[in-house]
C-alpha cells in the first residue's frame, strides 16, 4: 500500500487470505475485476464482487479480507484532487455516506480494459487518463442517484429561501447545492416544473407582495427588500407573473380586507 502518490494513482493489486486493518490519508476506490473482498469501514461492511465496489474516505479506518486471492483495480486520489475529478462537488460527500456503490456494465467494462492494460505501480500518463475516466463515470452515476438529487435540490431550495433579497446568480445556487448548473436546471425543470432563475423571481414577488399586504412600507423599500433592483423591477415583474402592479395590489388586498 502506497503511503504517498503524486495526487492520482491507479493499481491492479491481489489480496491473500489475511485479514488487514490500516488507515491512510487520501481517497480510495476498490474496484473488483475477480474475486471478492470482505470489507468493514468504520462499522460500515459488506462483501464487494465484480457488481459491488467500494469508497474508501480519507482517514477512515477499515479492515478487509480476501479469501480467494481476488484481483481487484485500486484508485487512490489524494485528497486536494478529489472534487477536481468530479464536477458535482457532493459526490464525495454522498459517497463517503454511502460507502458501497453498484458497478454497472459501463464502469465494468472500463474496469476490466483498465486492469488489462496497467502494470502495478504505473503511474504513466495512460494510467492516470483511466483512472480519470473511470472515476468521472462513478462521479456520473452516483450524481444521478435519487437520494443524491434530492439532497442537492434541498441545498438549493434552502439557499434560495435564505438569499433571495440578495443579489445571488444561478451560478452560485448551483456552486451552493454541490451541482454544476446544467444539472441544476434539470433538477428544478423535473422536480418544480420550474427553471432556477424562474424559482428565484417567483420568490422575490411572493415576499413583496406578503410585504405589500401586511406593512406600511413604501414600494421602493419592498423592492430592495425583495431583491428587486428598484421599484420599477418589482412592478414589471408583478406585471408579468400576476397582470398587477404593486400600487394596485396592494389597494386590492386592502379593499378585500
Amino acid at each position: 500500500m502506497h503511503n504517498e502518490f503524486n495526487s492520482l494513482n491507479l493499481e491492479c493489486r491481489q489480496y491473500n487470505a489475511v485479514a488487514t486493518e490500516h488507515i491512510h490519508e487520501y481517497h480510495q476506490f476498490v474496484l473488483p475485476c475477480h474475486g471478492s473482498m470482505e470489507i468493514c469501514i468504520d462499522g460500515c461492511s459488506s462483501v464487494i464482487d465484480r457488481n459491488l465496489g467500494v469508497f474508501i474516505p480519507s482517514g477512515a479506518k477499515h479492515e478487509f479480507f480476501c479469501s480467494d486471492n481476488g484481483n481487484f483495480v485500486v484508485l487512490d486520489i489524494s485528497n486536494h484532487q478529489s472534487i477536481g475529478f468530479c464536477h458535482e462537488s457532493d459526490v464525495f460527500c454522498h459517497l463517503n455516506d454511502q460507502k458501497f456503490f453498484r458497478i454497472n456494465e459501463k464502469i465494468g467494462h472500463l474496469v476490466s480494459y483498465a486492469a488489462s492494460k496497467s502494470t502495478n505501480g504505473d503511474r504513466s500518463l495512460i494510467s492516470n487518463a483511466w483512472a480519470t475516466l473511470i472515476i468521472s463515470e462513478l462521479a456520473d452515476r452516483v450524481a444521478c442517484q435519487p437520494s443524491m438529487k434530492a439532497r442537492s435540490l434541498r441545498k438549493a431550495l434552502v439557499y434560495i429561501s435564505l438569499n433571495f433579497s440578495n443579489k445571488i446568480t444561478v451560478a452560485l445556487v448551483a456552486r451552493e447545492a454541490g451541482v454544476s448548473e446544467r444539472s441544476l436546471h434539470a433538477l428544478f425543470t423535473d422536480h418544480l416544473d420550474t427553471t432556477p432563475h424562474a424559482y428565484i423571481i417567483a420568490k422575490r414577488i411572493e415576499y413583496a407582495m406578503l410585504l405589500l399586504r401586511t406593512t406600511q412600507k413604501s414600494i421602493q423599500d419592498i423592492a430592495f427588500l425583495s431583491g428587486h433592483a428598484d421599484q420599477s423591477a418589482l412592478s414589471r415583474s408583478m406585471q408579468k407573473c400576476h397582470g398587477v402592479t404593486p400600487a394596485l395590489y396592494r389597494q386590492l388586498t386592502r379593499q378585500g380586507g
